[in-house]
């Protein structure tokens, strides 16, 4: 996709606030960093690039966090459609996935290398979902049976997709199928067979 004609000066604006927080000493922390760092890995090379522009030619060591910055106001701006240009909806499919994250940590008790591709894709996944939710679309369920026995013969990791899924529910307002259900278990699984 085309991104938004006015990207170039939405960043511009954006990397001279950041020089002059970074300036002040003002550090803002962004906690989806290694989310997007993950999921939209050239977006994040281009903000990390972008972090080298400013140091080469502004003589401002802008934090790394900025990296982030710059590549979400590139995929809100890509995106269309997806996140109807609004950063909001971006950032809050972002901490959707981090609070997803979080929950098979705890459920499983595991630490997840975010950096890792069974993350990348699980992540990838989830994005997804959250789409579908939002758009109000559901997977079919042509997998009923397969559902039923996956959840008997892995009952720690249905569990905790039930907890993700009830967590989905609460955040954008719609239940998730049995072949979506599905599919988190498959990803979910990925974790612990990586152990």
């Amino acid at each position: 996709m085309r991104p938004q004609r006015n990207l170039f000066l939405t960043l511009a604006d954006h990397l001279q606030f950041a020089i002059e927080r970074t300036e002040d000493d003002i550090l803002i922390e962004n906690p989806l960093a290694s989310t997007v760092q993950a999921i939209y890995t050239k977006e994040y090379g281009v903000g990390e690039q972008s972090i080298g522009i400013v140091r080469e030619r502004c003589g401002v060591e802008l934090p790394r966090t900025e990296a982030c910055s710059v590549a979400m106001h590139i995929v809100t701006a890509e995106a269309g459609g997806e996140f109807d240009n609004n950063l909001h909806d971006f950032q809050k499919a972002m901490s959707s996935i981090d609070e997803i994250t979080y929950i098979v940590e705890e459920c499983l008790g595991i630490q997840i290398d975010r950096a890792s591709y069974n993350y990348n894709r699980f992540a990838i996944h989830v994005r997804y979902l959250i789409k579908r939710l939002t758009n109000g679309e559901s997977a079919s369920s042509q997998n009923k049976g397969l559902f039923a026995r996956a959840a008997k013969d892995f009952p720690e990791v249905s569990a905790c997709t039930n907890l993700i899924c009830d967590y989905l529910k609460e955040r954008y307002g719609r239940a998730c199928g049995s072949e979506e259900r599905l599919y988190l278990m498959v990803y979910i699984n990925r974790f612990l067979v990586g152990r």
